[in-house]
Parts: structure tokens; sequence; C-alpha cells
């Protein structure tokens, strides 16, 4: 931004944002973000201005199917691969993703310790599939991070890699996948196959169930069309309980006290 105007007139910054507003050339929420920068900057420098007022906007992001997700990770270089495959499991952030060390993997437990949480959100220990596992030790342990610790490159290459597949496909919708969509979709996933915002809120570091609570909307939004398919299970003991449980059922109600029961979970 500071290439196409004095960042330190605040003047040409207000023409310079209301031209990127007139041209579309940035969403309501990056001028929102630019604005909150330059208001900060220019209060650490005594330079008085008046903050032009733009509002965010609440979106729906793209959510894509899972086959969309796995081909740009089967299409990926080995490092790239392995980062895209933590990021679809774990919905760390890529700015988390890039500070992981291979002290933060626990091989045997099959975790990983996001230690180094981003957007004032909480540490966590995540699990990993025997796939994340297998990709991490075809890696030799010759840095102390996993990946390249500067999350502008990854990024990059991230940009790279989608704009030549979906040139190679013809598939449009791989260009709306940034780095960020696989937190989006690990989210969404996660509330719909457990039905429980605290552990996704937990899952994703955040203080407050209130940003966390979008995923409800989101996932009601993507199985709108598919909200009465269940299967039902009729429960007769404690033992039969806990494998409903277990396997993504919830109660429904009661017939008697306490038995028979009745649980579902979704097709």
């Amino acid at each position: 931004m500071s290439r196409d105007f004095n960042v330190d007139s605040p003047q040409l910054a207000k023409l310079w944002l209301a031209n990127a507003k007139e041209s579309n050339r940035l969403k309501p929420n990056t001028l929102f973000r630019f604005t909150s920068v330059l208001n900060s900057y220019y209060k650490y420098m005594n330079i008085v201005w008046t903050k032009p007022d733009y509002k965010t906007e609440d979106v729906i992001p793209y959510i894509p199917p899972e086959t969309e997700l796995d081909l740009l990770i089967g299409t990926a270089r080995p490092r790239t691969a392995t980062l895209l495959q933590m990021a679809k499991e774990t919905a760390a952030r890529l700015g988390e993703l890039a500070k992981i060390e291979w002290q933060d993997i626990d091989f045997n437990r099959k975790t990983v310790a996001i230690n180094h949480p981003e957007k004032n959100c909480l540490a966590r220990v995540l699990p990993i599939s025997d796939k994340m596992i297998l990709l991490l030790s075809r890696h030799p342990h010759d840095r102390k991070t996993l990946f390249n610790p500067n999350k502008t490159v990854l990024r990059q290459t991230f940009d790279k890699l989608k704009k030549r597949i979906a040139k190679l496909t013809g598939n449009p919708n791989l260009l709306k996948i940034h780095m960020h969509t696989f937190r989006h979709w690990k989210a969404t996933m996660e509330y719909h196959k457990v039905r429980d915002v605290y552990h996704v809120k937990l899952m994703l570091g955040h203080r407050s169930v209130t940003a966390t609570e979008k995923y409800i909307t989101i996932e009601k939004y993507l199985w709108m069309t598919n909200a009465d398919e269940w299967t039902h299970l009729v429960v007769h003991s404690e033992e039969e309980e806990i494998k409903a449980v277990s396997t993504g059922f919830e109660l429904v109600r009661t017939i008697q006290t306490p038995y028979p029961a009745i649980y579902r979970k979704r097709k």
C-alpha cells in the first residue's frame, strides 16, 4: 500500500482508500483493517487525521468439498502437501503452522501442540492422523520448525499451486480456496460431526464461544436440504448408550426412566 502513496500523508491515504472502495479493488473487511492499521500508525507518529468509517461485512466463507482440498494436497510438493494436510486436520492458522517446531510433535501420542497461537487465541494440543504422522516422518529434521517460518512465502507457494491446478483442471472454484479456508472447512465439518460448539471452540483456540458460533450458521446453511435425514437408534442399556454416543448419536428422548431411549445422528 505504501508503494502507491506517501503513507505520511493522511489526505493521500484517504484518496487511495476511497478509490480502492469505488473500484472494488479492496473488500470492506480489508478496507476496515487498512484504516485500523493507518490509524494506529498516525497515533504513534502524532499525525492528525479523521479515520474513514468503513464497516466490516459478515460473509459466509466458501466451504469446498473435501475432494478439492485433497486435490491440492495430492498435487503439491512434499513439504507443501504436509503443510496443507496439517492445516486440514488441525484448523490452525497459517502463522501458527509456520511456527510449529519438531518438538511440538508427539509421534507416540499422535498429537501436535499449537504453542504460538495468533489473534489472541489459546495454545492447544490437537490430534493428528496416521497419514499426518507418515508425511512428517518423511521429512528430515534439518531445522527447528516443520515449515518455512515465513508465512508470506508459504502463502505465495500455495497461491501458485491453486492457480496451476485450477488451470489444469478447469475448476475455477479452486481459486476461492485460501489457506484460511482449511480452518473454515475443518471447523464446519467438526461441528457437523460432533454438534458441540464448545468442542470446536477448544479446537480453534477461541477464548469466547461467540467467535465459534458462526460455524453453526455455516453448518446449517450447507446441510439445510438434509435437515431431516437422520438415522435413529433405540437404546436399551448403558452399554448400548455408550456405544451410541461414541459413534456420533445424540439423545432425542427417553421413553421410560431411563430406558429405552431414542438416539439419532445425521446420515
